[in-house]
């Protein structure tokens, strides 16, 4: 039989970063995607919202969390976060989503490039589209090159 150590997380923690979040007038709300269980579910989902460790506990070892330690995300990012063994920060994963909302496929096999940076005169909270022939057999990275999100092979 193995043994299995498990640090128990402080419920209290979790309230007080909730509690913080609200006296500094913001969302509860996932700070990667944004996800609003409130906004979404109504009274069913006020409130209700994951709280993760920036820093992984088995890296810390006993230590006074603080509240800029934690970290409000949704379950499915957090899940995310833990897929690999390579865990990823909270700011690595916010960029792998803000990079892949640039990015939709078309229906024909391109990609449609949203390119924040520029927006059409007749509709200027819309940015402009591009769209890209995808080669399914390659590699892609979606990329800011500062004047736009290119996607490279």
């Amino acid at each position: 039989m193995r043994a299995h150590l498990r640090r128990e997380r402080d419920p209290k923690l979790r309230a007080s970063k909730l509690k913080d979040t609200k006296e500094r007038g913001l969302p509860i709300a996932c700070e990667v995607c944004t996800f609003d269980f409130g906004y979404t579910y109504g009274s069913h989902g006020l409130d209700y919202i994951e709280c993760h460790h920036r820093t992984p506990l088995y890296v810390t070892g006993k230590t006074q969390t603080r509240l800029a330690d934690l970290a409000l995300l949704c379950s499915n990012c957090h899940r995310m976060i833990h897929r690999t063994k390579q865990w990823l920060t909270v700011e690595e994963l916010k960029e792998v989503v803000d990079a892949q909302q640039q990015l939709a496929i078309a229906p024909d096999g391109c990609a449609l490039i949203l390119d924040p940076n520029t927006t059409p005169a007749a509709s200027p909270h819309v940015p402009t589209q591009v769209l890209v022939p995808i080669d399914y057999t390659a590699t892609y990275a979606l990329t800011n090159s500062g004047l736009g999100y290119i996607y490279e092979r």
